[in-house]
């Protein structure tokens, strides 16, 4: 069956979604290809040690009477001269008849030292050494190979934002007792420091506007006091008003769409979602929502997007 070629891909530009998933892929490629080389190399080698100990001269020992019928006989033996064998019989090989009339006339001579030259071509043409490559060995180089070729990351380096954005929303909501009504577009509510018998972290702690002005409980989930308050500002006054992102029926459903963005939504950084030096604000939101944000919101999403190389948030033409 024809190998299937594989498809060349073609990396995305920072902040693709995809971009992850492709470095992976192609990442994967290459320690397979890697590892298919070192098998195909190791293989080779093997083949050829075992090649080279086939391709040895056995002489068995025989008595001495027979030795001339070994001689004249059609025997074949193998001979060791590069890759070629040759017949010792027919006289057709360079030196047969000077190497067996040596060891006939040896033999004839004194069958003791025809016993020990044959003791002799028995050290010299007997090698059952074993291959020079030891194949109990392959398996844990191709384990060493594995390590030091292709490492995967660990989980904690897959990020998903969005999802830990969810989570965090999630578990903010149930602690400010408005898990239910935050799937509600048309929920409103007041919140004060009596609608909750419970100590709030410092960023969630409700604000004087939360409690005086109806809003949806999505805004009290944002970890910035001030940019709530905005938010509840805005979204109190008349639909003519309002910026334009928020004078669409649909403003709070594609607030939260924007904060959940794959890409360029909200990026929280560590396991603690209540403090807002955690959360960064990505592109998509700053370009809907910037007069909510302030200044050092801003400042500090820029400083956070710097560490791990993304462009600075600014306005771009629609």
């Amino acid at each position: 069956m024809p190998e299937t070629q594989t498809q060349p891909l073609e990396v995305p530009k920072r902040g693709d979604p995809d971009r992850k998933r492709v470095l992976n892929v192609l990442a994967q490629r290459r320690y397979r290809q890697r590892r298919q080389e070192k098998v195909n190399a190791l293989e080779r080698r093997s083949a050829a040690t075992k090649a080279a100990s086939t391709n040895e001269i056995f002489v068995f020992n025989s008595p001495v009477g027979d030795l001339n019928q070994q001689c004249m006989g059609n025997s074949m033996v193998p001979a060791q001269v590069g890759d070629n064998f040759w017949p010792v019989s027919d006289g057709t090989s360079p030196s047969s008849d000077n190497t067996w009339n040596s060891l006939y006339s040896t033999a004839s001579n004194s069958p003791d030292s025809y016993i020990n030259d044959m003791n002799g071509i028995d050290q010299v043409f007997f090698d059952l050494s074993p291959p020079l490559y030891d194949l109990n060995g392959f398996e844990s180089e191709l384990q060493a190979l594995e390590s030091s070729q292709f490492t995967f990351p660990d989980d904690a380096n897959l990020l998903v934002p969005e999802l830990k954005v969810i989570k965090a929303g999630l578990e903010m909501a149930t602690l400010l007792n408005c898990g239910d009504a935050l799937w509600d577009p048309r929920a409103t509510r007041l919140f004060t420091s009596t609608t909750l018998s419970i100590a709030l972290p410092p960023s969630l702690e409700p604000t004087e506007v939360q409690g005086k002005i109806p809003h949806h409980p999505l805004l009290d989930i944002l970890p910035w006091p001030s940019v709530r308050n905005k938010f509840i500002y805005i979204f109190s006054q008349p639909v003519e008003l309002r910026p334009k992102a928020a004078q669409d029926p649909m403003a709070l459903i594609n607030l939260q769409y924007d904060l959940e963005d794959t890409a360029e939504g909200v990026r929280i950084l560590s396991e603690d979602c209540y403090n807002c030096k955690n959360w960064e604000i990505g592109q998509v939101v700053f370009q809907n929502w910037w007069w909510a944000l302030d200044r050092g919101v801003v400042e500090h999403s820029n400083k956070l997007r710097a560490r791990r190389g993304a462009p600075p948030l600014r306005l771009t033409s629609t």
